[in-house]
């Protein structure tokens, strides 16, 4: 993401209480992760918030960082204290 438009691809779902969360939209990094859920919880306490409608696939969490799965998420996420989250969006294919 290097340019003006790819900036338009970002939303501000949550930013209070030391918690901040984004969604990265429309296969910004032209890969194939549809969108992209970033939470940091910078706060003392377990923080949870609320993820967009659709099953999320969590690729970072307070131990772990990588590409590949490490649980599924619907609803919402609950953020350790001191930690982050990402994850993608789960595309479901009309087999």
């Amino acid at each position: 993401m290097d340019s003006k438009e790819d900036m338009a691809r970002v939303e501000v779902l949550s930013a209070q209480n030391r918690l901040v969360a984004f969604i990265i939209a429309g296969n910004a990094n032209g890969d194939s992760w549809r969108s992209i859920f970033v939470a940091y919880n910078g706060g003392e306490q377990a923080q949870s918030v609320n993820l967009p409608a659709g099953t999320w696939q969590q690729v970072v969490n307070e131990r772990k960082a990588g590409t590949a799965a490490l649980s599924e998420a619907n609803g919402s996420v609950t953020l350790p204290p001191l930690s982050m989250a990402v994850l993608h969006d789960v595309v479901l294919s009309n087999k």
